[in-house]
């Protein structure tokens, strides 16, 4: 490995961990899959607005920018 890099094991669970404590401190947790259903959601609202406020899921998950979506673009830059 080059000078400067972590072992990627040890940077998985570092990370693992960082996501651990995220949920003990916040009770949310770190993922993916929701910002982008929400994503759908927000480009389906351009269109037919009236039929994603009706969705059940959407009533639960509002597609809206949220901090998952900020992780999301975070995961993309780094």
């Amino acid at each position: 490995m080059e000078k400067g890099q972590w072992n990627p094991y040890v940077a998985g669970a570092l990370s693992g961990l960082v996501i651990v404590g995220s949920v003990w401190l916040t009770g949310k947790y770190a993922g993916a899959s929701t910002t982008f259903v929400r994503g759908a959601g927000m480009i389906e609202q351009l269109f037919s607005p009236e039929r994603v406020s009706q969705m059940e899921y959407f009533l639960k998950e509002k597609p809206i920018i949220d901090w998952q979506w900020m992780f999301v673009i975070g995961i993309l830059i780094g």
